[in-house]
């Protein structure tokens, strides 16, 4: 029976990260359109240094996945002149669809928003972007005992 579960679970993480993979393309071009929305950097210049995110979210309504959201974040660190954290987030379901976990990873820090913008639109930043959410997802479902 053990083994089961632990086959439930594997297949499960399995499956959230072929969504992930299955839908990245849009998220980023998702992530691209946040940072040349003016609303969304509105939201981020008027942040005080370490005090909050700007964060936007790429929504998905499909029942069939615990991935409800895939989402980029920003963190200013200096104010003159402004700079700030990038991260990327996913927000998944528990079994019950009741609770969610959402968690953040920043990938680059120190950069102006022309430089993040820059970055989101590489390769490089897909390549981060999609080993973050792997990571994100094998912690949620392999959580990390604390001692």
């Amino acid at each position: 029976m053990e083994s089961t579960i632990e086959q439930n679970i594997m297949k499960a993480c399995q499956q959230t990260k072929a969504f992930v993979s299955q839908n990245m393309k849009d998220y980023l071009d998702f992530a691209v359109k946040t940072l040349d929305d003016a609303e969304f950097v509105k939201s981020a210049t008027a942040l005080l240094p370490f005090d909050n995110f700007a964060d936007a979210r790429l929504r998905f309504m499909d029942a069939s996945t615990k991935v409800k959201s895939m989402g980029l974040s920003l963190m200013k660190n200096e104010l003159e002149p402004a700079k700030y954290s990038l991260g990327v987030s996913i927000e998944l379901a528990g079994d019950d669809g009741n609770e969610t976990t959402d968690t953040t990873a920043f990938i680059l820090a120190g950069r102006t928003l022309d430089e993040l913008k820059e970055f989101v639109g590489s390769d490089q930043f897909a390549k981060d972007a999609r080993q973050q959410f792997e990571q994100l997802i094998e912690g949620y479902f392999y959580p990390v005992e604390e001692l």
